[in-house]
């Protein structure tokens, strides 16, 4: 099957029909493989916008938040292993 030349519509996406993405998702595969022009050079323009910043540390709040979230997860993981099976209450025994 012989593939039809782009549509100015799709042109304007990145020469990417509808057709061709669904098809593309459906094989598994992304319908911008990152070999267009215009997504590497996005790509690039917020590599140098966001890099910095990617790198500065996190702030020390944000990493006590964690480690207690963390921590919390794991007592809650704890208990439901290691905890013995609750005693069933009989209602008449009150």
């Amino acid at each position: 099957m012989k593939d039809k030349a782009p549509t100015d519509k799709e042109k304007k996406a990145g020469g990417v029909s509808d057709a061709k993405a669904t098809d593309a998702k459906a094989n598994g595969a992304d319908a911008r493989d990152g070999n267009n022009p215009f997504d590497i050079w996005l790509s690039r323009k917020l590599g140098d916008m966001f890099d910095q910043v990617a790198q500065e540390p996190l702030p020390k709040e944000l990493l006590e938040l964690v480690q207690k979230l963390e921590e919390k997860e794991k007592k809650a993981a704890g208990l439901a292993t290691d905890a013995p099976p609750k005693k069933a209450v009989d209602p008449k025994a009150h």
